[in-house]
């Protein structure tokens, strides 16, 4: 054979080695980007599921809120009749006390002699008569006592 076509054939068989050298790094970058896309794909699914528990849990956290606000109206309007019905109550309160302390000062009064003469033994319990009246009982320290 001739020099030519030994170089020749030289040249080709380094031709083919360095093609398959070349194809097998290839092969290793194809194999990796394989495994690089497997990786991701797993990675995009679970952030899919990541996401949509998100937008489960917002949604849930969006109702909480509203039921929450809902609550929270009745409440407010729960705490307003309370007031109300408070103050109507503190009024009545003042109410009662004022007519307390009439009947009080009413009370207080010493009857008339002529007026318990017209009534007469009739409104008298036992121990009430004007002639057997208790020494120092309690109304009659009262009733000095305003003297």
């Amino acid at each position: 054979m001739s020099k030519v076509a030994i170089w020749g054939c030289l040249g080709l068989a380094l031709f083919a080695a360095f093609q398959q050298w070349r194809l097998g790094g290839l092969q290793t970058d194809l194999r990796l980007a394989h495994k690089d896309i497997q990786t991701l794909m797993v990675n995009r699914d679970e952030l899919a599921q990541s996401l949509s528990s998100s937008e489960a849990n917002n949604h849930a956290l969006k109702q909480e809120i509203q039921r929450r606000e809902q609550i929270l109206l009745h409440r407010n309007k729960q705490l307003v009749a309370q007031r109300t019905h408070f103050a109507e109550l503190a009024e009545q309160l003042e109410g009662l006390k004022k007519t307390d302390e009439k009947v009080k000062s009413w009370s207080m009064v010493r009857v008339p002699d002529a007026v318990i003469r017209l009534l007469g033994t009739s409104t008298y319990r036992e121990g009430d008569r004007p002639n057997k009246v208790r020494k120092n009982s309690a109304a009659e320290r009262v009733h000095s006592a305003d003297r």
